[in-house]
């Protein structure tokens, strides 16, 4: 059997409108994770992955949320684990307290084998979650050397997320211009 380019291109294009239309698996919205929102009176979608960040908005009780990846935050009932949800309000964070995955967890966000070296310009506190007003784990001395994996907030309000799973304040850190923002990679 003899295959033409017109042939070639019919298969192409046939096998192209299969992969477009076709479902994605149940319970995972296409290219992502989903969650169903259990709280009772709804979960608050956060700028950080802490519940000290400034809330942006409220997701209520049923609604199911796309989600990208997780990092380690602010305990919330002893569950350590927050989500990133992008909808039309851009990157934001909900505790997973307060979400029942529908298929598989998300993976942990940031690169998972790239690191940056870090150090702290003065003392540091090492915190749960990426707000002065969270729990304070451990500290950095002045100068000590690190790694850290991504930052959240901008740029006057950076926090790191270092390998251990801690929070540093970036205002006090020195690190690489080209760290990258939590997200999956």
């Amino acid at each position: 059997m003899r295959i033409t380019a017109l042939t070639t291109t019919g298969i192409v294009a046939a096998a192209a409108t299969a992969l477009i239309s076709a479902p994605a698996q149940a319970g995972q919205p296409a290219g992502g994770y989903s969650g169903e929102v259990i709280a009772r009176n709804g979960v608050a979608a956060r700028y950080t992955p802490s519940k000290y960040g400034a809330r942006i908005d409220t997701y209520q009780r049923g609604r199911v949320l796309n989600m990208t990846c997780k990092v380690p935050g602010t305990r919330v009932d002893g569950n350590k684990w927050w989500y990133l949800v992008f909808d039309g309000l851009g990157d934001l964070w909900v505790s997973a307290r307060y979400v029942r995955n529908i298929g598989a967890a998300p993976p942990r966000c940031g690169p998972t084998t790239r690191t940056f070296p870090a150090s702290a310009k003065r003392a540091l506190n090492q915190r749960q979650g990426p707000h002065v007003r969270d729990v304070r784990v451990d500290r950095f001395a002045s100068g000590a050397n690190f790694e850290v994996r991504c930052y959240v907030g901008d740029e006057g309000s950076r926090w790191l997320l270092t390998t251990t799973g801690r929070w540093v304040r970036g205002l006090y850190v020195t690190y690489p211009g080209d760290l990258d923002f939590c997200a999956i990679y």
